[in-house]
């Protein structure tokens, strides 16, 4: 485990020498850059995938966070997807430190780490599963949103109305949690509302050089709320996670068996199909 966890920290420390410039090539004749990867900073990706299938289970949380970082193309003219890149690279190495430093939990490793941390009494050899056998403890409920405000606060008054407390888990993370931390700290939640909301334009990297009018875009959700809903559904399971979309943003096509609802104009419209959702999720709203 030692050599494991050795060869994790120096993939961490290699990370502070990539930065978009140096990963990143001019083009010949034009002053522009056109985002195209160094050799280096391929090596270093394909280490960390490496190390993760080696240790971990393709649905663990150190996996959750690669694959947001692979989603984002850091190929083409744009430094912010490569930071988030970068930052997710950066936090599966770090959730994997944690995974063999703190316990495995919720039994993700592959290779044999400390004892798992459970609250289970001596002798007990009853089995839980994580994501399929939870019960709300209390009435909370989480909220995680992108830029529309409004419809975050229309859901929020709603569940309150209900006596249901909503808990909000903000797009942006704080300086000083991150957002495994912040989920750590809402440890009782155990269900979740996702607001697709139109709030991003992208294309594919073919329609670069089509003129704006005819390009072909897609409407998106904000990547991180993508990649909020992807950790939430590992850790509560898809029958606690329900997905509202506004507008026409885009809902990936390869998710079946997930529970998603579109808001047409407010949220008293789909009023009783979240009672429904809330109720089968084992929660007693008042009516």
């Amino acid at each position: 485990m030692k050599l494991l966890k050795n060869k994790i920290n120096k993939l961490a420390e290699m990370s502070e020498a990539f930065n978009w410039k140096n990963c990143s090539k001019k083009h010949e004749s034009l002053d522009l850059i056109l985002g195209e990867p160094l050799p280096t900073w391929d090596t270093w990706v394909n280490d960390i995938e490496n190390i993760l299938k080696q240790t971990v289970k393709a649905n663990s949380e150190p996996f959750i966070y690669f694959k947001a970082a692979n989603n984002s193309k850091v190929t083409g003219n744009n430094e912010d997807k490569f930071e988030f890149a970068k930052d997710n690279y950066i936090k599966t190495l770090n959730a994997l430190i944690s995974l063999i430093d703190e316990g495995d939990i919720f039994n993700e490793l592959l290779v044999s780490g400390p004892p798992k941390k459970t609250n289970k009494p001596k002798g007990s050899t009853e089995k839980t599963n994580a994501t399929n056998s939870l019960v709300p403890s209390n009435n909370k409920v989480l909220i995680v949103y992108g830029d529309d405000n409004a419809l975050k606060i229309e859901l929020a008054l709603f569940l309150t109305q209900i006596e249901i407390q909503p808990i909000f888990l903000h797009r942006e993370v704080d300086a000083e949690q991150s957002l495994i931390e912040k989920l750590e700290a809402n440890s009782d939640v155990s269900y979740a509302f996702i607001l697709f909301t139109p709030d991003e334009v992208s294309y594919t990297i073919d329609q670069s050089s089509v003129i704006d009018a005819e390009r072909k875009k897609v409407i998106r959700a904000k990547p991180n709320v993508i990649f909020e809903f992807g950790y939430l559904v590992a850790k509560l399971g898809r029958k606690n996670v329900c997905v509202l979309h506004k507008g026409d943003v885009d809902i990936p096509a390869d998710l079946s068996g997930f529970i998603y609802k579109k808001v047409d104009d407010n949220i008293d419209d789909i009023g009783l199909f979240l009672i429904n959702e809330i109720k089968a999720a084992g929660f007693k709203p008042e009516l």
